[in-house]
């Protein structure tokens, strides 16, 4: 292993062991709220669904299986900043199971249909025999972040703890930066679409909150997965 790679092994290791009591991060309240007429649709569509990537097989050094991806970890106030990966039958057994990269040392093959990380299996077990490279969590002094299984599938309110929807994916950009979050409407069975920038994820992420009306939810138009580009992630 070279230097650098080693270099940035080491970065994803200690970023990624260090312990967090921020355990059930929350969103601070919004400034302004986001009005419906200042997004497009169209911008979403030019992103990637966050749960593409949960499962994918992740492969090291000449191609070799490494394991899947379970989990993706956004940083506040709204990044991807780790992937949570699990080792297959040719990775050394770890204890806790998982290990996590930075989002940077990840990439995703054309096609999402494998991601490529700059390690095997055998690297994996001269650096860091025994030891979990992980698990994902962070210094209180950073504070926020939250996982991807945790989020889909959460409530969404409007103000006034009212529920609206389920949260069915997340939307990112190739820069890494959350775009939207896609849900299914409750009364209409539609899936719809908000401005991540918009939503306040409550502790524990299991409700999220948008300050929009019933009716302004209801006027939403249709949010059409196959419409969209599906970018490869930067």
């Amino acid at each position: 292993m070279t230097r650098p790679m080693l270099s940035l092994l080491m970065v994803a290791m200690l970023g990624a062991t260090q312990s967090a009591a921020a355990q059930d991060p929350v969103s601070p309240p919004r400034e302004e709220p986001v009005a419906v007429g200042d997004y497009s649709y169209d911008d979403f569509y030019t992103g990637f669904r966050l749960s593409r990537l949960i499962g994918l097989p992740v492969v090291g050094g000449g191609e070799k299986p490494v394991g899947t991806i379970a989990d993706v970890t956004i940083g506040f106030p709204g990044e991807l900043e780790w992937v949570v990966i699990q080792p297959g039958a040719a990775a050394p057994p770890m204890e806790g199971g998982r290990f996590s990269l930075g989002w940077n040392m990840v990439e995703v093959n054309e096609g999402f249909e494998t991601a490529e990380i700059p390690l095997n299996a055998r690297n994996l077990r001269e650096t860091a025999p025994g030891q979990p490279i992980g698990p994902v969590e962070r210094p209180e002094s950073i504070g926020r972040q939250w996982h991807v299984s945790e989020l889909v599938g959460s409530a969404l309110e409007i103000d006034g703890d009212v529920p609206v929807g389920t949260v069915d994916d997340i939307i990112a950009g190739g820069d890494a930066a959350l775009k939207a979050v896609v849900f299914r409407d409750d009364e209409a069975g539609t899936l719809r679409a908000v401005p991540w920038r918009s939503v306040v994820v409550e502790p524990g992420g299991r409700i999220l909150t948008v300050p929009l009306t019933e009716q302004v939810i209801a006027g939403l138009p249709a949010f059409d997965y196959a419409k969209m580009t599906e970018a490869l992630p930067d």
